[in-house]
This record gives structure tokens, C-alpha cells and sequence, in this order.
């Protein structure tokens, strides 16, 4: 017998671990509804601390250990589940927006942008409310940033969605590594590009390999505020709706439901992706 551990999965996602004779995790694949990890070798504890260690995400999954041998209360299981399902109904998802400015087409550029303009301020308030790490309860989703932070966030579609905002982390005053916004932003599957100017942008300018989704948003100068939304990825991913309109649409209700849809979608439909699965692997 192994030692089994339970607890939940991550954004409706299953995570089966296959341990082998050593402590290098062999397997990962993803699945639905609940995580489920199988060890020949590890104890329990030392089980916890590899999942930790190899995958940073469950660190905050409550886990349950079954020892071989020891017979599991099939009813608490039964009632944990139920209540994971529940639980499910509200998902936690981070995802980037990024600033480009006028004539910007360097990663390099618009990871460095400590700010943008007015209509860049009005689109982030459109998305969602600021927020401080530090005034966030224990049981709130901070996306991994720390206290001393601040992030947008709201609540779409059942979900909890927190934005890393580029301006808004710290940046390198004395480089152009911008470690800190590319730790958070360059970890999202989603990523809302915020494009001033008419300078073409392709997915290709971006080094992270977890980016798999680009939705690029660029207001439209003259009356009516008007905006135009295409999703470029670097990466196949199948398509996922709502499908775009085939001309713009006006800053308001339509505009922040068209972009909060699309890249709640879009998340969900990047955990099938083979790039997505791929990455996990060769990362355990």
C-alpha cells in the first residue's frame, strides 16, 4: 500500500501525482473535480512537503492524508467532497494586465511603464476595485502577492478574479528586469493588454511560457469611446466564447462583460491545452 492524499483541486482541476521509486515526481496530468496523489515510497509528511515543493499552488489546499492500512472514514471523504463542490461553485483566478503605451512594442517596454494615462485609469476601474494586500481578510484571495501590494479585483461569473497590474507592483528602478511584475503577471494564463497607439503587438514580444492568452484592448480615438478587443495566443488553444464582436464596442457594461467572459473562459479552456499540461510536466 501507498500513502493517498486528498484535497481540493485548483480552478475545477484534478492533479494526479504518480510517485516512482525515488522522490522525482514522474506524472502529472490534469483532471476534473478533485486532487488525488499516490506515493510508493514517501511518507505522508514528506509526501506534503514534495507536492509543496514541486507544485507552489496547493500550498494552500487543505490536505488529507490516508496511511496504508488504516481504513478511511468513507462518509467524512463523502461530506468533504460535497462540500468541495460547493465550494467550487466560487473559483479563484489571477490573471495580468499589462500597460502598453504609444508605439510600444518591446515586453521590455511595457513591463518598465510605471503608469499610463487617463483612459488606462478609467479601463482599470472598469475591471474592478483596488484593493490592498494587507487589508484583505485571511480567507480572501490575494493571488499570491504579499501584504504591502495592491491589486484590482471583482467578482464575475461565480469567480473571484484578482488582477496583477503591472503598474501597480513594484518595478526596477535600476534595470530593466522588473522581476517582481514579471513573477506575478508572467505566471497568469490570462494576460488583458491595455494598447494605446496603433502599433501592431504579437504574442511572440512575450518570454513567459505560461502566458497562453493575450486579450488586447485598444481605445479608439474620437467620439463615442469606443474600443476594439482581439485575443492573440502564442500558443494553440482551442476557441473559447464568447465569440468577439465584429466591430467595436463602447466603454460601459458591454465592454467590461465582453473582456471579463472571454478571459474567464479563456482560463479555464487553457488548463486543457497541451502547451499548459506540457509546462506542468516539465516543470514537476
Amino acid at each position: 500500500g501507498g500513502v493517498s492524499l486528498v484535497g481540493p483541486g485548483l480552478n475545477r482541476t484534478v492533479s494526479d501525482y504518480v510517485m516512482g521509486g525515488g522522490n522525482s515526481l514522474l506524472d502529472y496530468e490534469l483532471k476534473e473535480y478533485h486532487r488525488v496523489a499516490d506515493c510508493a515510497m514517501l511518507s505522508g509528511s514528506k509526501l506534503v512537503r514534495a507536492l509543496y515543493r514541486k507544485c507552489p499552488d496547493t500550498r494552500g489546499a487543505r490536505l488529507d492524508i490516508v496511511l496504508p492500512g488504516v481504513q478511511p472514514d468513507m462518509e467524512e471523504i463523502d461530506r468533504k467532497l460535497l462540500k468541495l463542490e460547493e465550494e467550487l461553485v466560487v473559483q479563484r483566478v489571477k490573471m495580468g494586465v499589462l500597460y502598453c503605451g504609444p508605439g510600444q512594442t518591446r515586453e521590455a517596454d511595457m513591463y518598465a511603464n510605471g503608469g499610463g494615462s487617463a483612459e488606462y485609469d478609467r479601463f482599470l476601474d472598469l475591471l474592478g476595485t483596488s484593493v490592498a494586500i494587507a487589508d484583505l481578510g485571511p480567507e480572501e484571495y490575494t493571488g499570491g502577492l504579499r501584504p504591502g501590494y495592491h491589486a484590482r479585483r471583482t467578482h464575475w461569473g461565480g469567480a473571484q478574479i484578482l488582477f496583477h497590474v503591472g503598474t501597480m507592483l513594484p518595478g526596477d528602478a535600476e534595470g530593466d528586469q522588473h522581476i517582481e511584475r514579471k513573477r506575478h503577471l508572467g505566471n497568469d494564463t490570462v494576460v488583458i493588454v491595455f494598447v494605446e497607439g496603433e502599433q501592431q503587438i504579437s504574442p511572440d514580444c512575450f518570454c513567459s511560457k505560461v502566458n497562453l492568452i493575450y486579450i488586447l484592448v485598444r481605445p479608439i480615438r474620437g467620439p463615442g469611446h469606443l474600443y476594439h478587443v482581439c485575443v492573440a495566443t502564442k500558443y494553440p488553444v482551442s476557441e473559447f466564447p464568447p465569440p468577439l464582436p465584429a466591430g467595436l464596442v463602447p466603454f460601459g457594461p458591454d465592454l467590461r462583460n465582453l473582456i471579463l467572459d472571454k478571459a474567464l473562459s479563456g482560463n479555464y479552456e487553457s488548463l486543457r491545452s497541451p502547451k499548459y499540461k506540457h509546462y506542468w510536466k516539465a516543470r514537476a
